[in-house]
């Protein structure tokens, strides 16, 4: 018996060929061929399929596609014994082996997308993609790090895709939690490495641009009038889709007072002025009411602000209370002094005028 391998080292994915010659004194045998390729897997093939027996000499070739080095050493070649045992069917055989040598092959990245870019802070991106790999019985794992800090992570295939036939596919998907420099949309790297089981790996990167979202304020609650020297609370939600974001709240109630809130931590919270804030006045002077415009921004560490208003009314509320002294008795012709010795208003920026007028018993003013 005669074998021989049309190659002796190949890749993982490539085809050899085992030939072989024999004779035999039985002529009217038949035969089978037992294979094993390396893999500890035995194949049998029937001599009239893969070649001919005629006058006492046989030949034999047999073609097989090798899918994967040795699937357990983990190394990036290895030497497999192909083994064969020729039979007849009268229970005679005949053994021989062969050296391979199989190398493991790099997967390959098909198309990588990322998605969307830009992306908004606070926004789901994915990591889409495919590959390829010549070795159809490779185990994969990716390695993902995202370049904003957060740890890497290591996903076996399986996890997040597939692979069949030589092809896979991977998809993942990743928050950005901020875009850390105020002012400016912040580019991260994205690297990402496939790992096969026979140390072959391929990795790549592409960027990805992160925009700051701005803040928003939802149910805001404002009154809609007020009397002057009333105090006034403001209340409403905020939220940001940076969830590292810190707030500041400004808030201009139109009478030339601005409060500042600082120290406030990240979104999303409730807010509420601590303190009431009182319009002492209705302004200008000369009407009942007046409208004021109340500003409220809030602002990002990112330079993100959204701004609300609201239009509330300022109501005059007349004096009250005047204490003119009490009644007094005065002779015809005597010169009596009459003060307002106090009177009440809210309008603690109001300024007054008095009118005045006496009565004569006979019901006579001046």
């Amino acid at each position: 018996t005669s074998l021989k391998l049309d190659k002796t080292e190949i890749d993982e994915g490539d085809t050899v060929t085992l030939s072989g010659t024999f004779k035999d004194p039985g002529r009217l045998d038949t035969f089978t061929i037992d294979v094993d390729w390396g893999d500890g897997v035995l194949k049998t093939y029937q001599l009239p399929s893969v070649g001919a027996f005629a006058n006492g000499v046989g030949s034999f070739s047999i073609a097989k596609k090798i899918v994967d080095d040795h699937p357990d050493t983990g190394t990036p070649s290895d030497m497999l014994k192909v083994k064969v045992t020729l039979r007849d069917d009268d229970t005679g055989e005949a053994q021989d082996e062969l050296d391979l040598k199989v190398n493991n092959l790099e997967p390959e990245f098909g198309t990588v997308t990322l998605t969307d870019n830009p992306s908004e802070e606070g926004d789901t991106v994915t990591l889409k993609g495919s590959f390829t790999d010549k070795g159809e019985k490779d185990t994969f794992k990716l390695v993902v790090d995202w370049g904003d800090g957060s740890a890497a992570g290591t996903f076996d295939i399986e996890s997040v895709g597939s692979f069949d036939a030589g092809s896979g596919t991977f998809e993942l998907t990743h928050v950005y939690a901020d875009d850390e420099d105020p002012g400016e949309d912040d580019i991260y790297t994205v690297s990402y490495k496939l790992i096969d089981d026979d140390t072959g790996e391929v990795e790549d990167s592409q960027d990805i641009t992160i925009t700051n979202a701005d803040p928003e304020i939802e149910n805001l609650d404002l009154p809609d009038e007020v009397d002057e020297g009333d105090g006034v609370f403001v209340k409403f939600d905020v939220k940001d889709k940076g969830e590292d974001d810190e707030i500041t709240i400004t808030i201009d109630w139109g009478d030339g007072t601005v409060d500042t809130f600082a120290g406030l931590g990240t979104a999303p919270f409730g807010f509420a002025n601590d303190t009431k804030h009182v319009y002492v006045d209705d302004d200008p002077s000369g009407t009942s009411s007046d409208p004021v415009t109340v500003t409220i921004t809030v602002r990002d560490d990112d330079d993100g602000e959204v701004v609300a208003t609201r239009t509330i009314t300022v109501n005059n509320v007349a004096p009250s209370d005047i204490d003119l002294g009490g009644d007094r008795e005065a002779a015809f012709g005597e010169v009596v002094t009459v003060s307002v010795l106090s009177f009440e208003d809210p309008g603690g920026a109001d300024t007054f005028s008095y009118d005045w007028s006496v009565t004569s018993p006979s019901g006579v003013s001046n």
